[in-house]
């Protein structure tokens, strides 16, 4: 069983080998297979998470995809995102899109006149590595992003390498001194 993202190389590789000869279709599909890797590794997945009931342990609730869960309840002063891949500069406008496509998602008016969720949550366990450029960008765009939405972030699950990189370009600082 293979993939549909996989049919474009596949067949853009048997048309031209059969057109243009054997071996300029597999140079045409060498071609077209990186440039879907590419495509891929700057924009891989980005889940809205929300939480499931019938978890382990009632203290402990278990968060999944809504896309595979339909019953799953997402708070909507509180969505959750799970950004499925490592950060690294190629990326970072991918999970700024979907931060941005969930928080206008949640979007409503309330009696303190704020309209966008008041924070959003970012689970960060998948994300096994992060570098230098997309921690950089990751903090002007929380900072901006708070001031833009009045949405605070929340990280989550985030893995030591990853926070070993924010803290190296003071991340947390930044935080801090917003708030004073």
């Amino acid at each position: 069983h293979t993939k549909r993202r996989d049919f474009v190389p596949m067949m853009a590789t048997f048309v031209s080998s059969l057109v243009l000869g054997i071996e300029i279709g597999i140079g045409v599909g060498v071609i077209f297979s990186l440039l879907v890797f590419v495509y891929r590794a700057a924009n891989p997945h980005c889940a809205e998470l929300g939480r499931v009931d019938g978890g382990s342990s009632a203290a402990t609730p278990l968060y999944r995809n809504i896309a595979n869960f339909p019953n799953a309840h997402v708070e909507a002063d509180a969505p959750a995102l799970r950004f499925d891949a490592s950060l690294y500069f190629a990326n970072v406008a991918s999970l700024e899109r979907d931060m941005v496509r969930v928080v206008r998602e949640h979007r409503e008016e309330r009696l303190d006149g704020a309209r966008y969720p008041r924070r959003l949550i970012i689970d960060l366990s998948s994300v096994n590595d992060i570098d230098f450029t997309a921690a950089e960008r990751i903090k002007t765009l929380f900072r901006d992003f708070e001031r833009s939405y009045g949405t605070l972030i929340s990280l989550a699950r985030m893995k030591r390498p990853v926070l070993d990189v924010l803290t190296k370009v003071d991340f947390f600082a930044t935080f801090d001194d917003a708030r004073k």
